[in-house]
């Protein structure tokens, strides 16, 4: 019975004692049984994470981080190829509240002929299962290029230097519209970024 209980309380110190040499933590070796108790209830609190039971455990974690707002670049950014008609070049739709924060275009050897005026165009929805409503509207004419030539939208009304920042659950777009043919189709690059609920 002596050796049982003996062999039982190494086995208990020797294994808290690894779980000790595994730690990053620094180990006071004037006191290690205070070294043993911290890295115990570490690995205690570790356990709980993982028992279904427990408050607060992975699934829990995991449902409070889908619910975080995460800043992402936009699918839809990249190139756009003009082509007369209206062309979507952002658009979110959501049943949960995201926040589009606007984009920029390069405007480098764009706009070069005449009769390629661009217009970019803002709309959102403000009511579930309702309409696009236009709230932004700019055109940039043919032969005169913007400088510099990296042009935020939609324009901050007061500094026409930033994107206003839009908070939204139903829908934002955002289109381009050149509108003619001139010396060619010109293709629009742009990237928006938003934030959303789970990615």
């Amino acid at each position: 019975m002596k050796r049982t209980m003996i062999l039982a309380i190494a086995i208990y110190f020797a294994t808290a004692l690894f779980a000790v040499a595994q730690s990053p933590h620094v180990v006071d070796f004037n006191n290690p049984t205070a070294a043993i108790i911290t890295e115990t209830d570490a690995l205690s609190d570790k356990l709980d994470l993982i028992q279904p039971s427990a408050t607060d455990n992975i699934n829990t974690i995991a449902a409070s981080l889908a619910e975080t707002l995460d800043l992402a670049r936009s699918g839809d950014s990249g190139s756009t190829v003009m082509n007369g008609s209206e062309q979507t070049i952002y658009e979110e739709t959501d049943t949960t509240a995201f926040v589009c924060y606007g984009g920029y275009i390069d405007w480098t050897g764009l706009n070069a002929a005449a009769g390629e005026d661009t217009t970019i165009k803002g709309y959102i929805k403000i009511v579930s299962g309702g309409s696009y409503i236009q709230f932004y509207e700019e055109t940039f004419l043919a032969a005169a290029l913007p400088d510099p030539l990296g042009v935020p939208f939609p324009r901050d009304i007061d500094t026409q230097t930033t994107p206003s920042i839009l908070m939204n659950t139903y829908g934002v777009k955002y289109t381009a519209t050149q509108a003619a043919v001139g010396g060619g189709w010109n293709t629009i690059v742009t990237e928006v970024y938003d934030a959303k609920a789970g990615g």
